[in-house]
């Protein structure tokens, strides 16, 4: 999990697709301040934006990279 300064709190790795799988990055922000980030890779990618009570959360897939550990 990555903070609002984009350092790695909790996990500290790599993110890397497995046959088949995806990667994607969450953020989670409330006006123009990030609260947190999370990556995962799994067989399903959404690749959306919802906003519910002021909170916006970004999901955004890799596509064809392995990794994907931009915040």
């Amino acid at each position: 999990m990555l903070n609002s300064d984009g350092e790695c709190e909790k996990g500290e790795s790599t993110c890397e697709a497995k046959e088949g799988q995806e990667c994607g990055i969450l953020v989670v922000s409330k006006g123009n301040e990030i609260l947190f980030g999370q990556q995962d890779c799994s067989s399903h990618c959404l690749n959306r934006t919802f906003t519910h009570h002021g909170l916006t959360l970004d999901f955004t897939c890799c596509n064809d990279q392995s990794l994907c550990n931009e915040f």
